[in-house]
């Protein structure tokens, strides 16, 4: 296959409905990647873009991508248009996946797969022009469609109305990742929350917990937090959001630590990770305690229905929708 030429900076992301209509080698990389008629559900190619520094903790290197969302797993191919830097594609299957984030900070964007590989954490990072951040939203929810989920002739919920009272960055950040018929059953939030580090005249004020807001769903966790402020008071244009599926959660509990003398209640969650256990914390406003603790009671009730589904018992998706009606 010819490569069609590129200078790998071209001014847009945009989506592909075949492999041949993606830039300079990517057809390549991902036909040879595709295994007889599997199925591409979702594919776009992102221009390189220069990423200095860290948002998020994201990194990783710079080129052009491809991205294809097939029925069982991510491609996600790179040039780095360096001479003597080859070329690369990565398969990540969907079982191996642990988390997916997806950012943005004025015109940097970020897509973020963390998963297992040889039972060690990895991640893929790509970087892309925010302005095309619609379209690895489709790829997120691509993703997410896959599996069982609840039936989709539930209400629709008003997700705006989900997430009334959070701020506007959050807000906008939230819907786009949610499916068709996704119901939420519960709703959490925090404040930004600060204290103090050093000692003397150089104590100075640190921001311990971001701006956040946290959706359980019937089908997975879906958390939004902004970037944190340097000082009180400081604009932030930073928002990641972390989408988790509800299968990938093994254990869950509501925990208390403190940061720079203040004190934070968290979600904590453990993640299937084989014989490893990795750990998430989200945290909450004591206002939300009550909601948290709603989510960590549904949320244990999964584990254990799906114990029960292993033996022939009900299905979750029953246990949460019964849940979610009272």
């Amino acid at each position: 296959m010819r490569p069609r030429f590129t200078s790998g900076r071209e001014p847009w992301v945009f989506r592909a409905l075949s492999p041949e209509q993606l830039c300079g080698h990517h057809p390549e990389l991902i036909s040879e990647a595709l295994v007889g008629d599997e199925p591409v559900h979702y594919m776009l190619y992102a221009p390189l873009v220069e990423a200095k520094g860290e948002r998020f903790g994201a990194r990783g290197p710079c080129g052009s991508h491809a991205v294809a969302v097939t029925s069982r797993r991510f491609l996600v191919a790179r040039d780095p248009h360096q001479p003597g830097v080859s070329r690369s594609l990565r398969a990540i299957p969907f079982d191996r996946v642990q988390w997916i984030e997806l950012g943005q900070a004025l015109a940097l964007g970020w897509l973020v797969i963390s998963f297992l590989s040889d039972g060690v954490l990895e991640s893929e990072t790509v970087f892309f022009p925010a302005s095309g951040i619609h379209h690895f939203q489709a790829a997120v929810r691509s993703f997410r469609r896959r599996g069982p989920g609840a039936s989709s002739s539930a209400v629709h919920p008003d997700w705006q109305g989900v997430s009334q009272g959070a701020p506007p960055y959050l807000r906008h950040g939230l819907e786009p990742l949610a499916l068709e018929g996704e119901r939420p059953l519960v709703i959490f939030q925090c404040g930004e929350r600060w204290g103090t580090e050093g000692n003397g005249r150089r104590r100075r004020p640190r921001c311990v917990c971001p701006a956040g807001l946290g959706v359980l769903t019937d089908r997975g966790l879906l958390w939004l937090e902004s970037e944190r402020p340097s000082r009180p008071g400081e604009l932030v244009f930073g928002v990641n959001a972390t989408v988790l599926d509800r299968q990938d959660i093994a254990e869950v509990s509501l925990a208390t630590r403190t940061e720079c003398g203040v004190p934070l209640r968290v979600l904590s969650l453990n993640l299937r990770a084989g014989p490893h256990a990795i750990r998430r914390e989200i945290p909450l406003n004591d206002e939300w305690a009550t909601d948290a603790e709603r989510a960590v009671q549904l949320l244990r009730e999964r584990v254990e229905a799906s114990r029960v589904l292993a033996n022939g018992g009900q299905s979750i998706d029953v246990l949460l929708l019964k849940e979610s009606a009272t």
